[in-house]
């Protein structure tokens, strides 16, 4: 039997199509929009979770924040050494260079000392090349700017000497001469029982300077500053600052200056503040002659990083 398109008995599977396909395109409407304010979530709570990844990452610039340390560069550079500037004269020499990071006055709410001391607390540094770390030190070389310790007074058992460096200045400071340094110019370094600021002035040439055996790092209240007397040789001098140099814990291990008979003992930690200061790093691993450059990593007690590089060409 033939049904008629207008039997009554066709009119409920004729609705229920209807209705069905008219769902169909509610969902093909509906979907989109629910698809859209999902992603926009999505994006939203990664950019959350990744701002609050990269804030809590330790700064690798200058000036960057280190987890609430605010550090800023002054200038990453490096001297040779010498133990007799005489014998450094006239030609650019590349052994023993000495790697100095000079750095702003951490801000004045860090925390970290006694009160108006704001110090930041250095606990190990490392010296990198090509991605290897080639120095590491887990302790630091007192310094003459430490007054606490280097006193005739025995620190816990201690000799109380301290490291104390030197620019260089050829014959006569301010005045071009044979015994001129090239740049980078060079970095004398002795010992001292007596607290004294780290810019105790520059030397010339015939004053003999200790040797350390073993290589060190240590913080100093002063800035290093290179003078050019010419195109190509230079006077260098640490400037004095007013940065508070503190050490922690002694462990009584100890950096040998073997000429002058003075050992300089090591701590734990090493506190500074308050205004400029530097970073001295001697790694005898360090060879300009085949390095380009090297990379300077500090670690800081409450485990933050900061890190810079040291260009070692001569300009």
């Amino acid at each position: 039997m033939l049904l008629r398109t207008s039997d009554p008995l066709l009119k409920p599977a004729r609705a229920e199509r209807h209705e069905s396909e008219s769902m169909r395109i509610a969902r093909k409407g509906v979907s989109p929009v629910i698809a859209t304010l999902l992603l926009i979530l999505i994006a939203v709570a990664a950019a959350v979770l990744l701002y609050t990844w990269v804030s809590g990452l330790s700064a690798n610039v200058a000036g960057s924040q280190v987890s609430g340390k605010t550090l800023t560069l002054i200038q990453a550079t490096w001297a040779l050494g010498s133990a007799d500037t005489a014998a450094a004269a006239t030609a650019f020499s590349p052994q023993k260079p000495v790697l100095i990071v000079s750095f702003k006055a951490p801000p004045a709410v860090v925390g970290g000392g006694g009160a108006g001391a704001s110090l930041i607390t250095l606990d190990n540094v490392d010296v990198i090349y090509s991605g290897r770390v080639i120095c590491h030190y887990n302790a630091f070389a007192l310094s003459t700017d430490d007054a606490q310790h280097t006193t005739t007074t025995p620190a816990g058992g201690a000799t109380g000497y301290g490291v104390l460096f030197y620019g260089y200045y050829g014959t006569t400071q301010g005045a071009v001469d044979d015994e001129d340094l090239y740049s980078p110019g060079g970095i004398a370094v002795s010992t001292n029982n007596t607290p004294t600021n780290a810019a105790a002035g520059a030397v010339a040439s015939g004053e003999t300077i200790g040797v350390f055996t073993d290589p060190f790092v240590t913080v100093v209240a002063g800035v290093w500053e290179v003078q050019y007397v010419t195109t190509q040789k230079v006077e260098t001098n640490f400037r004095a600052t007013n940065a508070n140099i503190r050490f922690d814990r002694w462990t009584g291990e100890a950096v040998n200056a073997d000429n002058s008979g003075n050992n300089v003992d090591l701590f734990d930690l090493a506190k500074v503040g308050q205004d400029d200061w530097s970073l001295v790093v001697w790694c005898d691993k360090v060879n300009p002659n085949v390095m380009n450059a090297v990379d300077v990593r500090i670690q800081f007690q409450d485990g933050s990083t900061w890190s810079t590089t040291v260009p070692l060409t001569v300009q």
